[in-house]
């Protein structure tokens, strides 16, 4: 959408509701390439001052109006990826208004879509990885998504957020999110699970020797690229004794690779996450959403093999164990193990290297 269409479209709100718009909008219709300039602040990871909450704030009321806005949705629809970095942003650089302000557009358009009652529409396929289908209209939003993402980003620019800990609470969070709008297009491909996860993504989320070690050790050859094989070996009584900071890695690497071609072997990935959010203490505002449970229904698990007393995050008294064992998840901290090596060898059984493990 070029800035004029978007200087017409605002017009026509203000015309209509008489609303004054905050600063940051009338920054962004002054650029061009809108989207172009949001995700090249990101990559460098500056915000623009004009990126204040007031401006997600008032798109939030726009959504929530749809029926009387319905242009002016359609077009924050369109800038749904770019909300999700500005969200991601704002956990990383601890803006907590900033956060609350752009998660709340989420959850909304979120809410819009799962509750339209508008018919499927026919989706054209924009890769050899999408073919063609009939979608809901949550798709549609992930559609929107995507051909935003590939017609505006290279993937040089993408911000990877480098030496920043992606911890339970923002993944937990950002995915939850994420998933919502992604679940019906990673279900609509049954042919991308021989699709190997591209190099990129991989290289990219495996910023550590001993995470690329650890997963060689449990696939047993080398992890470029890493294929849907290689994740299912993880699974078989196994999958849960990968790391928490292997599955970081997993989860950074599966995020990227949606954005691209929606690969489904990440519902294996996905999978993992909701079993370790059902067996942790979480406050209720760290659960993973219901978008998440339904996608992993249609993952046949490998049984927890678990016993919560003996693993509890708390002791008796309410009192976190020996840091040293264990982090709390509630405080964002990643899980640290014991030793340095990410995983033990398959001769060690589960139950040896549980409270290490996820």
């Amino acid at each position: 959408m070029s800035a004029a269409e978007l200087s017409d479209i605002i017009q026509h709100f203000e015309t209509e509701s008489g609303s004054d718009l905050p600063t940051a909008v009338r920054y962004l219709t002054s650029d061009v390439a809108i989207a172009r300039t949001i995700r090249t602040c990101l990559s460098l990871q500056i915000q623009p001052a004009e990126f204040d909450p007031s401006l997600f704030q008032w798109l939030y009321s726009c959504v929530q109006q749809k029926k009387k806005s319905g242009d002016l949705y359609n077009f924050v629809v369109q800038f749904s990826l770019d909300i999700i970095l500005v969200y991601f942003y704002a956990v990383y650089e601890n803006q907590p208004e900033l956060k609350a302000s752009s998660e709340a557009l989420l959850m909304v358009i979120i809410a819009e879509a799962e509750k339209d009652p508008s018919p499927p529409v026919q989706i054209h396929p924009m890769s050899k990885h999408l073919p063609q289908s009939v979608v809901s209209q949550q798709a549609v939003l992930t559609e929107a998504m995507l051909q935003r993402h590939n017609e505006t980003e290279y993937s040089a620019l993408r911000p990877s957020f480098a030496g920043k800990p992606i911890t339970v609470n923002n993944r937990l969070s950002f995915l939850s999110s994420v998933v919502a709008v992604f679940s019906d297009r990673l279900m609509l491909c049954p042919a991308a699970s021989k699709i190997a996860f591209c190099n990129g993504c991989v290289r990219l989320s495996m910023q550590g020797a001993d995470i690329l070690c650890g997963l060689e050790e449990v696939v047993g050859h080398s992890v470029s690229p890493v294929t849907v094989r290689d994740l299912e070996a993880l699974g078989e009584g196994r999958r849960y004794s990968v790391s928490d900071e292997l599955l970081s890695a997993f989860l950074h690497g599966v995020r990227m690779c949606l954005f691209h071609s929606c690969h489904e072997a990440a519902l294996q990935a996905l999978y993992c996450l909701k079993a370790r959010a059902e067996y942790e203490l979480l406050p209720g505002s760290m659960q993973v959403s219901g978008a998440l449970i339904r996608l992993s229904q249609n993952v046949k698990p490998t049984p927890l093999d678990l016993d919560m007393d003996k693993y509890s995050t708390y002791t008796d008294n309410g009192k976190l164990q020996d840091p040293t064992e264990l982090h709390t998840l509630l405080q964002g901290h990643i899980l640290k193990l014991k030793q340095r090596r990410v995983l033990r060898g398959p001769q060690d059984s589960f139950a040896d290297h549980s409270a290490d493990s996820v």
